[in-house]
């Protein structure tokens, strides 16, 4: 018969009370019992009850000792992100990351360790270390580490892909690992300037040539750049050459000159005025986005 008691239990359709018949000399039996164990069950060794007994002798009970242990997934990281979200080159930024104890015991000595060092990681620790620790997680609680990092000013925008550990021993003392991945986004905004480089309109009435130099002051690249040109009251777009751009951050690349622009046929109406004043603005779409931008003389 099993007689378990706290922490231990059977399902009532299970039988604690089971028959063997005739055992013979130097014959076994073997027993297989279901048995749950308490949540909130002290890890180690505990007490479980045993007891048989024949038809002419009385009930001789034992016990035995189960080593009751946590679960070695009992500390997650369930979530990483960064404030801000996209960090600019050069820029400071916090990475957050989040651990759950999803089991009901605690956990001690928690280690999480943010791995920098690959040449590859344009990220660099500021005012903080790279390996944080906690001393005791509570059962099903969260606990939050905190990383000052800053992106190194010649990073490439694009998406990295940072290794996470985590240490942490169990009430028994036992060692546990987890190594995750997490992803931080270094990203820069371009600032596009517009100026008409050249004109070609002398005199009303007449059509000429106007270059219009787009240059990209900003730390991130602009892919796939469109530019369209409308009428102003003096000046009307006649024919418009336009090509589709990839501007560095930083710098420009296109024809001779080094830079992209765009070539526009305009006919100079009646009125004369300063050609910076006429031609308004050109229109660019680049990357999804639309953006009007004022030229400069």
């Amino acid at each position: 018969e099993l007689r378990p008691e706290y922490p231990f239990s059977i399902d009532a359709n299970e039988d604690a009370l089971r028959t063997i018949g005739t055992l013979g000399p130097g014959q076994n039996f073997v027993l297989k019992y279901k048995v749950r164990i308490d949540p909130s069950a002290v890890l180690g060794d505990n007490s479980l009850k045993v007891a048989c007994k024949t038809s002419d002798s009385g009930w001789i009970e034992a016990k035995t000792a189960v080593s009751i242990q946590a679960q070695s997934k009992s500390l997650i990281i369930e979530k990483v992100f960064s404030n801000p979200s996209e960090i600019e080159p050069g820029y400071r930024a916090l990475v957050v990351v989040e651990v759950a104890n999803i089991a009901p015991n605690a956990v001690r000595e928690v280690t999480l360790r943010l791995d920098l060092a690959s040449a590859d990681l344009p990220l660099a620790p500021i005012g903080s270390a790279t390996e944080q620790n906690i001393a005791l997680i509570p059962g099903n609680s969260n606990a939050t580490f905190t990383f000052n990092v800053v992106a190194l000013a010649d990073a490439a925008p694009k998406a990295y892909k940072v290794p996470l550990k985590l240490l942490f021993k169990d009430y028994l003392g036992n060692t546990y690992s987890l190594n995750d991945t997490a992803g931080i986004v270094v990203n820069a905004k371009p600032v596009l300037e517009a100026f008409i480089e050249q004109s070609k309109l002398l005199r009303d009435g007449t059509t000429g040539t106007v270059i219009v130099k787009v240059v990209n002051r900003g730390l991130g690249s602009v892919k796939f750049l469109n530019i369209g040109a409308s009428d102003t009251p003096t000046v009307k777009v006649v024919v418009g050459r336009f090509r589709h751009y990839r501007i560095q951050a930083g710098r420009e690349r296109g024809r001779k000159q080094g830079c992209p622009s765009a070539y526009l046929v305009l006919s100079r109406c009646k009125q004369p005025r300063v050609l910076a004043g006429c031609f308004g603005g050109v229109q660019a779409l680049y990357a999804g986005r639309d953006k009007q931008i004022r030229l400069g003389a």
